[in-house]
């Protein structure tokens, strides 16, 4: 008797944005899995390499089902990254919908990015001294959303809202993260610290003229200041290379 027939299997499909975590050979084919008891499919679908919290929906045997769900021998598993574009009848839903004004706390890597959200007005942690640990506790203290390049890091089970980045180049990874989770609308621009994520506030040049060059106090009539580390903003030249960042984020 073929011992490899007793084994007992179920076959998972991944579909979308999902595939990116799978080897190029597996992306568009169903994996058979040994099943080891009965294991809730969250676990097996973070075996395959694959974080939950990209996950927007799963279906058993055209069911719809919880991260919690058991899995026995024959079941079908389909995992979805946005229930909407599934093109099946499954509602998603696996987890709250993200709010933008939660804020976002960042990896190590992604420093550029940081300053950049700040730039269209996000509240956004980084530093480049967190650990995975200071990183997942803020985020489920705060309802934070984690952007970062470990995929190890969002299968922490106390994460709830994250993404793996996909592109290397910073003004890409801006675009993909503004158009993945729909950010445009809730842009504010100039209205953060790009240095510590602080709110600004208008300041006169009376109030600012010993913290800009003289020429720039000379110029200018309207600057803006941090409230929490007292950097002070104004329309200089590096003006338009930011404006040209926020064309960018705006249109994609």
């Amino acid at each position: 008797m073929d011992a490899a027939k007793n084994i007992p299997t179920a076959d998972v499909r991944f579909f979308g944005e999902l595939t990116d975590f799978l080897p190029p050979g597996k992306r568009d084919a169903d994996l058979s899995v040994e099943l080891v008891g009965s294991p809730a499919v969250k676990d097996v679908i973070e075996g395959l390499g694959v974080p939950h919290p990209e996950v927007d929906a799963i279906m058993i045997n055209g069911m719809e089902a919880a991260f919690r769900s058991r899995l026995v021998p024959r079941d079908r598993v389909e995992v979805f990254p946005d229930a909407r574009d599934s093109g099946t009848p499954c509602q998603g839903g696996l987890k709250p919908p993200f709010e933008p004004a939660r804020g976002f706390i960042l990896d190590v890597h992604l420093g550029k990015l940081a300053r950049w959200l700040r730039l269209l007005g996000f509240d956004t942690l980084y530093s480049n001294s967190y650990s995975d640990h200071e990183i997942v506790e803020t985020a489920a203290g705060q309802g934070r959303f984690i952007l970062t390049c470990d995929i190890r890091l969002l299968m922490h089970g106390s994460v709830r809202w994250g993404r793996w980045i996909r592109e290397r180049q910073p003004r890409r990874q801006l675009s993909e993260v503004v158009g993945r989770l729909s950010l445009r609308r809730h842009f504010a621009p100039f209205t953060r610290c790009m240095r510590c994520n602080g709110l600004l506030a208008p300041a006169s040049r009376n109030d600012v003229r010993d913290r800009v060059p003289p020429l720039a106090a000379q110029l200018y009539d309207l600057f803006a200041r941090c409230t929490v580390c007292g950097k002070v903003y104004w329309e200089g030249s590096h003006m338009g290379g930011m404006q040209s960042l926020i064309d960018l984020a705006t249109t994609g």
